[in-house]
C-alpha cells in the first residue's frame, strides 16, 4: 500500500487541510502572544507551498498573491485564513476581559495587580514587562475600532477619543476643540469633577 501523497488532492482538499490542521496548529500561541512579521511570513510560506503544490518538491507558480487567497470568499478569496488578523482578534479577548472582566474574575483581576497598579488600562503606557503583556499594549488601540463604551465611573472611558456619547468619538465630531485640548488622553472621570464639565483648553474659546 502506497502512502498518502498530498500531490492526490484536489485543490478543495488541500485548502480544507490548511484551513483545518496548518492555519489552526498556532492558535494557542497566537491566542497569548503577539507574533513577529517574521513567524507569520514563514507560516505564509509552508501553507501557501502545501496548497499550491501538496507534498511534491517541484516547484509549482502561485496562480493568485497569498493575501487575496486569505481574503474571504464573498470578496473573491478563497476564505484561507489570516494568521496576521487572528492573532489581533485572539488578543483582543484578553483586552476585552480587561474592560469588561467581573469583579471575580481570576484573569482579570491577576492581570489588574500585576501590571495596572498605578492606573487605567485605557492609560497605561509602559511596555514594560511580559511578551504576553508588551503585545496587548500595541494591539489594545485596535479594540476602540468598533467599540462602544458604556458609562460607567468614566475612568477607562477616554473623552475624547473612545465613543461613548453619540456614535463617533468626540475628537470626529469637534476637531478644533480637540485640537485646542491640553490633554487629549484625559478620561471622563477626569472633566467631570464636582458635577461640572472642566475640560482645559490651551486658548480661550470666548
Amino acid at each position: 500500500m502506497q502512502p498518502w501523497k498530498g500531490k492526490n488532492l484536489s485543490y478543495g482538499g488541500r485548502l480544507t487541510l490548511t484551513n483545518s490542521s496548518l492555519s489552526s496548529m498556532p492558535i494557542y500561541t497566537m491566542g497569548v502572544y503577539r507574533l513577529n512579521k517574521q513567524v507569520h511570513h514563514q507560516m505564509d510560506t509552508i501553507r501557501s507551498q502545501f496548497f499550491w503544490r501538496g507534498d511534491v518538491e517541484k516547484f509549482k507558480y502561485h496562480m493568485v498573491k497569498w493575501e487575496h487567497a486569505c481574503l474571504p470568499k464573498d470578496f473573491g478569496g478563497l476564505g484561507i485564513l489570516n494568521t496576521r488578523l487572528l492573532n489581533v482578534a485572539l488578543l483582543l479577548k484578553w483586552v476585552w476581559l480587561l474592560y469588561n472582566g467581573e469583579a471575580n474574575d481570576p484573569c482579570s483581576q491577576l492581570l489588574k495587580a500585576k501590571y495596572l497598579r498605578r492606573c487605567t488600562f485605557a492609560l497605561e503606557k509602559n511596555r514594560q514587562g511580559s511578551q504576553f503583556w508588551k503585545g496587548l499594549l500595541k494591539i489594545k488601540d485596535k479594540f476602540k475600532w468598533g467599540a462602544t463604551f458604556k458609562l460607567g465611573n468614566g475612568k477607562d472611558i477616554l473623552f475624547w477619543e473612545d465613543t461613548w456619547v453619540g456614535k463617533v468619538p468626540l475628537r470626529l465630531l469637534f476637531p478644533k476643540l480637540y485640537g485646542y485640548c491640553t490633554n487629549n488622553k484625559t478620561t471622563v472621570d477626569e472633566c467631570f469633577d464636582s458635577g461640572e464639565w472642566k475640560i482645559d483648553f490651551c486658548r480661550s474659546l470666548d
